[in-house]
């Protein structure tokens, strides 16, 4: 588990990175257009940034889960896991 959560924790940095990235060309884009609102090229950019964002956050709780998987008292997540927590 301790690999799998390294190659998690390196997917993450080049994904961020990439992110970064795009986002340092979105800015220059904003930038350069009259209209940034408007201009196809900012949204597109967006559009391809948005979706990105939303698979880094699964894979960093994906990652915290595989990192403390096997920890004491860490509960592990309903989400990816089939506990189901015990109502009182």
């Amino acid at each position: 588990m301790e690999e799998l959560a390294k190659e998690y924790k390196r997917s993450i940095k080049i994904m961020s990175e990439g992110i970064e990235s795009l986002n340092r060309i979105k800015e220059i884009l904003e930038f350069n257009s009259a209209d940034p609102e408007r201009d196809p090229e900012v949204i597109a950019m967006k559009e391809r940034i948005a979706p990105l964002k939303t698979m880094l956050n699964e894979l960093k709780t994906v990652s915290r889960e595989v990192s403390n998987y096997y920890k004491r008292g860490w509960w592990r997540s309903e989400k990816y896991t089939l506990n189901q927590r015990k109502s009182r």
